[in-house]
């Protein structure tokens, strides 16, 4: 499992991060960002039945997918821009709400950098150390994520 505390509350990761109930409950995990077309939401709720808006929130992972593929196509990255666009400002609320976020594609290392990247801009950050550290210490290439955001001005 490849899993790593970007900035308080902010965890980038691999889908089997994804999929570890012991790291959720530790780390108290609220919010899922899945950045892959094909990687199951495995703790997503199958209700039969309407649950109360509150009880959802409290009780159960929300989750939200950028759906798209890391192949570098420009339609991927079209998927990735257009996907991050329609989710950014829910995740930056529940970010500022003291949700705690995964953001996991399938290695933790593109897609899932990118989102952060992008999330981290929209709170605020100016320098992006905490996630050029984490590149650093994880032998990623920013030039990687960077094809993701680049195209989106």
């Amino acid at each position: 499992m490849n899993v790593n505390l970007i900035i308080p509350r902010l965890w980038i990761g691999d889908v089997r991060s994804s999929e570890d109930s012991e790291f959720m409950k530790e780390n108290k995990i609220n919010v899922i960002v899945n950045c892959s077309k094909n990687f199951r939401n495995v703790f997503e709720p199958f209700v039969i039945e309407p649950i109360d808006k509150e009880i959802l929130e409290k009780h159960f992972i929300k989750y939200y997918r950028v759906a798209c593929d890391d192949n570098g196509r420009d339609e991927e990255i079209d998927n990735f821009l257009h996907g991050t666009k329609e989710i950014i400002d829910n995740v930056l609320q529940d970010y500022k709400n003291g949700k705690n976020i995964l953001v996991h594609c399938a290695a933790g290392q593109q897609r899932s950098c990118s989102f952060a990247v992008c999330l981290m801009n929209r709170l605020g950050f100016t320098k992006m150390q905490p996630i050029m550290r984490y590149c650093e210490r994880e032998n990623v290439h920013l030039v990687l994520e960077m094809k993701f955001i680049s195209r989106g001005g």
